[in-house]
């Protein structure tokens, strides 16, 4: 990027007339696309502490710092103008707070759903930075073609640089929305089906960054909750041999299941006691 506002500068010492007016029209279009990029890093920045505030949540761990954290980059991005309506800034901003307030809530299930949802003011923002990002490229285009032929190599140089720095905006928007909604949307509908009873889907990604904690810890909850289900269904059967470990202090269910089989362990001992000094008694008369 810096390489590319030298190349910039260069270009417009040496050129004149026309030719000059042509370049500081480029430069513009070239300033407001690093504006954008600018304003895409932070709002970037912003959705993946999202993520990591939700693997916090999920796993226990306090959010305070990073929702602070989120809140700042949230209105640095918001003092960045763009060339986004009010409106529509505002919708955005709303629907953001909206999911920071969910995670503040310890409500992680309805934030990750909230951010994966088609046709939210998150995508609606990647689809109009993307447009956007193509009028100006356009724009810049048609600027550079008004040059003369004296200047083919100085401008084609300048286009080749330009046209990089689109081609990184456009591929580092494509490719992180792309890689952070795939892997929530198998997140949310996992959770959603463990949410109804589900215990046999899976959550195949595996990657060691934030979505991939919160990928980890769907696992285990669904292990978890799969290996209750199995326990249920042997006491269902008559069982009761099987035994119950919570997994923390904080496992309320766990602790209960174990008070449950203890108690009807105990009950089962008592009753065989009985049938057996029944059938002793029998025995004698």
């Amino acid at each position: 990027m810096i390489s590319g506002l030298l190349l910039l500068g260069f270009l417009g010492a040496h050129l004149s007339g026309r030719q000059e007016s042509a370049l500081r029209s480029s430069r513009k279009q070239y300033d407001g696309l690093s504006t954008l990029f600018r304003a895409n890093v932070l709002f970037q920045g912003v959705i993946e502490n999202y993520q990591h505030a939700i693997v916090q949540v999920m796993l226990g761990e306090p959010t305070e710092a990073i929702l602070k954290q989120m809140e700042g980059e949230l209105n640095a991005f918001a003092g960045i103008e763009i060339g986004l309506d009010s409106e529509t800034k505002k919708n955005l901003l709303a629907f953001v707070r909206e999911g920071i307030a969910m995670i503040a809530a310890m409500n992680s299930y309805g934030a990750a759903e909230k951010i994966a949802a088609p046709g939210n003011p998150v995508l609606e923002l990647r689809q109009w930075m993307d447009a956007h990002v193509e009028k100006e490229a356009q724009s810049a285009r048609e600027s550079a073609g008004i040059i003369d032929q004296d200047v083919k190599s100085i401008r084609t140089y300048a286009l080749v640089a330009f046209v990089l720095i689109v081609g990184v905006i456009l591929s580092f928007s494509l490719a992180n929305t792309l890689g952070i909604l795939r892997p929530l949307a198998s997140i949310t509908h996992a959770l959603k089906a463990v949410s109804e009873g589900d215990t046999s889907v899976s959550v195949t990604y595996d990657v060691d960054d934030e979505i991939g904690h919160m990928a980890a810890a769907c696992r285990d909850m669904i292990r978890s909750n799969g290996d209750f289900a199995a326990k249920v269904s042997s006491f269902a059967a008559g069982d009761w041999t099987q035994t119950v470990t919570p997994r923390s202090t904080r496992d309320q269910l766990g602790m209960a299941m174990q008070t449950m089989v203890k108690q009807v362990g105990d009950t089962l001992i008592q009753v065989r006691t009985a049938v057996n000094e029944v059938t002793s008694g029998t025995t004698q008369i």
